[in-house]
């Protein structure tokens, strides 16, 4: 990974010292869902998304962001993801070592992942979604929210429909009911700036392909 300069996304925009503009999310949502996107076609996860392991990087007058820290990248059918390692810590705890002894952060481990041990791209789609929550709101989970998923639209009320449905997908307590990463791409494609028009139209054509976007919007 190349150097980033702007440091990590939590050191360069303190928690309730930045408000970000809902385009601002849209860009960081693509950019991280097109890095977890890479990482989930080839059957790898990250299992540690959060702030602290994404980086900036300036070009000019753009703000790149980039996932770093694969201390715990796993492929989904390797043993080491399969162990009741994790289900078998207290959830109290706010870290908790991989097989390679590498740190985590429990506060962002979707509830499935710690009792069951599966769905490990949703895992790093719902913690994707807990941060972004943190972000909208300026404020940080001081705990696993475990129990608290059904509560997240209303924390983040002041987003426009569109960007909250996205996010408390992401968070939602089911698996199954998630974005993946590519639909995070494309919901986030068709929010920002910049596309054509044939390629909007494009854009459009594969989110409404889409499961996620089905459930959600189709009317």
């Amino acid at each position: 990974m190349e150097y980033c300069e702007g440091g990590s996304v939590r050191k360069a925009y303190p928690l309730g010292t930045y408000r970000w503009t809902e385009q601002e999310i849209w860009d960081l949502i693509y950019q991280i869902g097109m890095a977890l996107h890479n990482l989930h076609v080839r059957n790898i996860v990250h299992l540690d998304v959060k702030m602290d392991n994404i980086y900036i990087k300036h070009d000019g007058s753009n703000r790149i962001f980039k996932l770093g820290d694969f201390g715990l990248v796993r492929f989904a059918s390797s043993p080491e993801v399969y162990s009741p390692l994790l289900a078998e810590r207290d959830l109290s705890e706010s870290i908790w070592k991989g097989s390679n002894d590498d740190e985590g952060d429990k506060r962002y481990l979707c509830p499935t992942f710690l009792s069951t041990n599966r769905f490990w791209k949703e895992a790093d789609i719902y913690a994707f979604g807990l941060n972004l929550i943190e972000i909208a709101t300026g404020t940080a989970f001081s705990a696993h929210p475990t129990n608290m998923w059904h509560t997240f639209e209303g924390r983040i009320g002041h987003l426009s429909s569109d960007i909250r449905r996205v996010i408390c997908a992401m968070c939602h307590f089911e698996p199954s009911k998630r974005p993946t990463a590519y639909d995070l791409v494309l919901m986030a494609a068709i929010n920002l700036p910049g596309l054509t028009p044939p390629e909007r139209a494009s854009v459009q054509h594969d989110l409404h392909q889409r499961e996620f976007w089905k459930r959600n919007w189709k009317p």
